[in-house]
C-alpha cells in the first residue's frame, strides 16, 4: 500500500459514513488500534478531525472503518518526522512575557445526526513591541498549538452563526482555564485574550447586540455570556480569514496546498 500524502478520508467513505454497507470487523482489534492512535493526538493535531470522525464507529465497526483507520496509520508512518514543535526552555524564556491566543472554527451540520463539528485551539506568542493583533501570523512564536480540540457539538445548531457562537463559548471556557494556569505561573494575562474566528455575524453579536434582533433570542444565553466576558476583559473577538485560521484543520476533511499550509501553522513548522 502506498503511503498517503494526506490524512483525509476518501469521499466515498465520508458520503456513506453512516451506512452499514460493509461486513463487520473485529471490534476489539479496531478499538485497540484506535486507542493507540489517539495517544498521538497531543503531538499530531493534523489528524484530530479524522480521529473525532472515526471514533463514532466504535460500537459496530465495519471493514470500511478499519480501512480508514489503517489509512491514518500509514499516513502517520509516512510523516513520522512531523509533530508539534515546542521551544526548549531556558532562563531567558522563563522571564519572557507570553500572550495567550485562541482560535475557534465550526463545520455546520456535517454529521449524519445533523450536529455540527467544533474545533478550539490555543498557542502562545511573545509580548514583543510592534505586535499586531490584526495580523497575528506575522509575529508568531511558532511553537505550534499546545492545545487542540476537535469534537462534535452536543446539540443541533439551527444556523451557522449559532454553531460559531457555540464553538466560541467552548473556547472561551477553555481560555478562562488557561488564563488561570498562566496566572499561577506568574504570567498573568492583563489584556483580554484574543480569539480569532472567520464569522462576521458572531463578532457583531458579541460586540454590538442590542436586543433588537428577535431571531437570535433562542441563543441569547450564549451571546450574553460572551458579552459579559468581553466587558470583563477576559476575551476579545477578532476576525481571521478562512485561508489562515488554524482551527480549520480540526473541522474539515482537507487536502492539497491549503491543508499543508494550515497544518504547518498548527504544528509550528
Amino acid at each position: 500500500m502506498t503511503i498517503p500524502l494526506s490524512p483525509a478520508f476518501k469521499e466515498e467513505y465520508i458520503k456513506n459514513f453512516d451506512l452499514d454497507d460493509s461486513p463487520l470487523c473485529d471490534s476489539l482489534m479496531f478499538r485497540s488500534l484506535l486507542g493507540a492512535v489517539m495517544q498521538l493526538n497531543d503531538c499530531r493535531p493534523d489528524i484530530a478531525f479524522q480521529l473525532a470522525k472515526i471514533s463514532q464507529r466504535q460500537c459496530a465497526p465495519r471493514e470500511k472503518d478499519m480501512s480508514a483507520l489503517l489509512l491514518l496509520v500509514h499516513y502517520l508512518y509516512g510523516t513520522r518526522n512531523r509533530g508539534v514543535i515546542l521551544r526548549r526552555g531556558d532562563r531567558e524564556s522563563a522571564r519572557t512575557l507570553v500572550k495567550l491566543r485562541g482560535y475557534s472554527d465550526m463545520a455546520w451540520a456535517c454529521h449524519g445526526n445533523g450536529k455540527s463539528h467544533y474545533c478550539v485551539c490555543f498557542d502562545l506568542v511573545d509580548e514583543v513591541p510592534g505586535y499586531s493583533e490584526l495580523h497575528p501570523l506575522r509575529k508568531i512564536y511558532n511553537t505550534g498549538m499546545f492545545y487542540f480540540k476537535s469534537f462534535m457539538a452536543s446539540t443541533v445548531d439551527l444556523a451557522t452563526c449559532e454553531g460559531e457562537v457555540g464553538a466560541l463559548v467552548e473556547g472561551g471556557k477553555d481560555g478562562i482555564f488557561f488564563r488561570g494556569i498562566l496566572r499561577e505561573l506568574h504570567q498573568e494575562q492583563v489584556e483580554p485574550t484574543p480569539f480569532y474566528g472567520d464569522n462576521d455575524s458572531t463578532i457583531l453579536l458579541e460586540t454590538q447586540y442590542s436586543g433588537k434582533h428577535k431571531r437570535v433570542r433562542y441563543m441569547l444565553p450564549k451571546i450574553m455570556w460572551l458579552m459579559e466576558q468581553t466587558k470583563a476583559g477576559v476575551m476579545k473577538l477578532l476576525r481571521l480569514g478562512t485561508a489562515e485560521i488554524p482551527a480549520d484543520v480540526g473541522t474539515k476533511n482537507m487536502r492539497g496546498t491549503v491543508m499543508y499550509t494550515k497544518m504547518s501553522n498548527v504544528m509550528g513548522e
